[in-house]
């Protein structure tokens, strides 16, 4: 295991197999574990989270935030800028202020993805669940749920997929959201 309490610029930590555990830190952080939980405090800078088998978390961060786990959730909380999030069997969350500099993407092959957006954030959003197995029995099984106003809701029978697009405050930064067999939500607002 790897703990550091606060660092006043940069962190580089990678372990075999443990979890990492950083407060706050005053550049970028780069932190990755083969087999281990990462949380993270505050960073000001850009952010790079990985690890094999575990959850990540992040408590604030401004700037880029990259985080890819094989196994665990993820949870990113009030980051202002964008986020590339990807997880192979676990649920995100993300709290997200889109900051116009670039676009996010939140990737789960199987678990429920949550977008938080303040109300007078400027996103385009595209949302797609894919629907494997019986589309009969599964297509209205799951669905994508928004605080916002979508400009089309579909339920695509021949693809197996449930797609949505909105363009909030008249649009903005692009933000794709993808899972499998799971709801995604899009909220106003910060997690409860």
């Amino acid at each position: 295991d790897i703990t550091v309490h606060s660092v006043a610029k940069s962190l580089n930590a990678r372990t075999a197999g443990g979890d990492i555990e950083v407060g706050d830190v005053g550049g970028e952080a780069d932190l990755s574990t083969s087999g281990g939980d990462v949380r993270v405090g505050k960073v000001s800078g850009e952010v790079s989270l990985g690890t094999a088998g575990g959850n990540l978390e992040l408590k604030g961060a401004t700037g880029r935030v990259r985080a890819k786990t094989s196994g665990g959730d993820i949870r990113l909380e009030a980051v202002t800028g964008s986020v590339d999030a990807k997880t192979a069997g676990g649920e995100v969350e993300a709290e997200l202020s889109p900051s116009g500099k670039g676009s996010s993407r939140l990737v789960s092959s199987g678990g429920r993805i949550v977008l938080h957006l303040p109300e007078g954030a400027k996103a385009s959003v595209e949302a797609t669940i894919r629907v494997h197995g019986s589309w009969g029995r599964r297509g209205d099984r799951y669905q994508i749920k928004s605080d916002f106003k979508d400009d089309w809701y579909q339920k695509d029978g021949d693809d197996e997929e449930i797609r949505a697009a909105y363009t909030i405050n008249g649009g903005g930064d692009r933000i794709e959201l993808e899972t499998v067999n799971a709801d995604i939500e899009i909220r106003k607002g910060k997690s409860k």
